[in-house]
């Protein structure tokens, strides 16, 4: 199956069943936490604990990481990165495994993917229309989703591995998929909460 379509599949599921993501934050003290990761940012990790009655966001530095499993499959390393940074920033990736120089490329998607009109595009489908538009929020986010990634390739410290290099390509997909989807959900569970909030504010001025 196409990486597109089971990032499609994946956000259908987490609207129509609003299921919360089951993620494994592995410490280099190899204990494990159980968590819904929110954000990855440049030294901190931001996440909500699996199935703890508050909703409060924790953190935790990268350095502190060995590794994250996300719900959906897809593995995140910290250490074997980290410790070849300086290779790879200065001369090439001579040497890296494959699994590291895929790895890069999920850390370069971190740092320098964005796709705000992700975001937008679904809010704006949603809430533009009352009660519809809460289908054609799905399917604005669903075609989203099967959109191909358009990376800036000139932000990249290393621009021409996105061609060259299958390895850093999938690597890059994989996080940029993830943070798309991640914009397309919160776009849309923005539109639903304006909408509700809307309804309310309507019946109480009654």
């Amino acid at each position: 199956m196409r990486p597109t379509m089971r990032y499609l599949l994946f956000f259908i599921c987490l609207v129509s069943l609003s299921a919360k993501a089951q993620d494994t934050l592995i410490t280099i003290a190899d204990e494990q936490i159980l968590a819904q990761v929110q954000e990855i940012k440049d030294y901190r990790v931001l996440y909500v604990p699996y199935a703890s009655v508050e909703t409060d966001i924790e953190s935790i530095f990268k350095e502190d990481l060995n590794a994250i499993y996300f719900e959906d499959g897809l593995k995140q390393y910290f250490q074997p990165v980290i410790a070849n940074v300086q290779k790879y920033d200065t001369t090439s990736i001579d040497g890296l495994s494959a699994e590291e120089i895929e790895q890069l490329g999920y850390q370069d998607a971190e740092r320098f993917y964005r796709n705000k009109g992700a975001f937008w595009a679904t809010f704006g489908a949603t809430v533009g229309l009352p009660g519809a538009g809460i289908f054609t929020g799905i399917a604005v986010g669903g075609a989203i989703m099967l959109a191909p990634i358009n990376p800036n390739i000139s932000k990249l410290p290393q621009p021409d591995l996105y061609h060259t290099n299958e390895s850093y390509r999938n690597g890059y997909q994989k996080s940029a998929e993830k943070r798309k989807l991640k914009e397309v959900l919160k776009g849309y569970a923005y539109a639903v909460g304006t909408q509700i909030a809307l309804v309310v504010i309507l019946i109480l001025a009654l």
